[in-house]
């Protein structure tokens, strides 16, 4: 779900209550999986102020080309992220930083990435400092798109303003669908004194889509038990907890890792 996502659905707010029904968009990796980590950490602090988000895809020998076309469209296009309370501009697949994931992913060099977390979380945790990054399995499929992100962002800029790309958009949700890791690291204030927590959401098989799918399942499962109520358009933020997310993938080899 990018910053995109977010605004269209708002604007279907309306006539969506109008008519009883319920509109979600981000029901995958983002927001739904991200912001219920997210949670998790939250009640730790007392106050919250940088949340830094990072996924991963595991080189299951078929996927990178898949995920190389991806990262083309996401590449050198202009982005804005919320950092120490000010909004600035940067672009897509540029500033990287090096994360580790459990295994059988491991370290990881990792990219910014344009999603509906960086638009929201601001605003549901107050956070000051927000980041999103990705990071594909083949370190020079990594570089090769730090290489595009460089030379085309001149051009993209002139072209486009921040959050307004529908290419860019659709190689994200190929990405994102591919994800075998997503790691939340959460920096705050516990009675005064600054604290950081990251939990790691990692599948430890060879498949792919399990993480992407577990909201949209724990969904479906909750609407057929409980019905749908509140009718209107919204992100999936609030909808889900862990818990119900977890439970759509314990027939799965995906476990949680506190560090």
């Amino acid at each position: 779900s990018a910053p995109q996502d977010v605004r269209g659905v708002s604007a279907l707010n309306r006539r969506a209550k109008a008519t009883g029904s319920l509109v979600v968009t981000g029901a995958s990796v983002v927001p739904a999986v991200s912001a219920a980590l997210v949670d998790y950490l939250a009640t730790e602090f007392d106050r919250v102020g940088e949340i830094h988000t990072a996924v991963a895809p595991l080189d299951n020998g078929h996927g990178w080309r898949e995920g190389a076309r991806s990262v083309q469209t996401l590449a050198g296009y202009p982005m804005r992220i919320k950092q120490d309370g000010r909004w600035r501009i940067t672009f897509g697949w540029s500033e990287p930083v090096r994360v580790d994931f459990p295994a059988p992913i491991g370290r990881r060099r990792t990219y910014l990435c344009d999603v509906a977390d960086l638009v929201l979380f601001p605003q549901r945790y107050g956070a000051k400092t927000v980041t999103f990054r990705a990071g594909l399995a083949r370190p020079l499929l990594n570089y090769g798109a730090a290489l595009v992100s460089r030379f085309a962002r001149r051009r993209r800029t002139a072209e486009q303003e921040p959050n307004e790309s529908p290419a860019a958009n659709i190689g994200l949700q190929d990405l994102l669908a591919s994800t075998s890791g997503i790691r939340v690291a959460v920096r705050g204030l516990r009675h005064g004194e600054q604290i950081t927590r990251a939990v790691t959401l990692i599948s430890r098989d060879r498949g792919v889509g399990a993480i992407a799918c577990s909201p949209v399942l724990a969904l479906l499962r909750k609407w057929v038990r409980e019905g749908v109520a509140d009718p209107g358009a919204r992100p999936c933020i609030d909808l889900l907890g862990l818990d119900a997310i977890k439970a759509e993938l314990m027939d799965r080899d995906v476990v949680l890792v506190r560090s």
